[in-house]
C-alpha cells in the first residue's frame, strides 16, 4: 500500500517538474534544488550530531560504573520478590553463564 502511494506521489511530482521545467528554467531549478538539499542535510546532520552526543554521554557514564555498582543494583531490584526462593533463582547463574 505504501509503495503504491509513493509511486503515485513520485509520478505526480515528476510530471509537474517536467511540465514546469521550461517555464522556470533548468539552471534556476537546479540552484534552488541544490540549495534546498544543502539546507535539509545541514539540519539532518545537526540533529544527528545531537543524538550521537547524547548516546556518547550515556555510553561513557556506563563505562565508569564498577561491577560493585551493578551487583548492588541487582540486589536492590531483587528485593521486590516476595519469597526467598525467587530471590535465589535470580542471583544464581544460569547454565549458559556457567559454560
Amino acid at each position: 500500500m505504501v509503495n503504491g502511494i509513493l509511486n503515485i506521489y513520485n509520478l505526480i511530482l515528476a510530471l509537474f517538474g517536467a511540465l514546469t521545467c521550461e517555464r522556470f528554467g533548468r539552471r534556476k531549478l537546479w540552484i534552488y534544488a541544490t540549495g534546498g538539499m544543502l539546507v535539509a542535510y545541514t539540519i539532518l546532520i545537526g540533529k544527528l550530531g545531537n543524538v550521537l552526543r547524547d548516546v556518547s554521554a550515556i555510553t561513557q557514564h556506563r563505562e565508569e560504573e564498577t561491577e560493585c555498582d551493578v551487583f548492588s543494583r541487582t540486589i536492590t531490584s531483587a528485593d521486590a520478590f516476595s519469597t526467598p526462593s525467587q530471590l535465589s533463582l535470580q542471583l544464581m547463574p544460569s547454565r549458559n553463564q556457567l559454560a
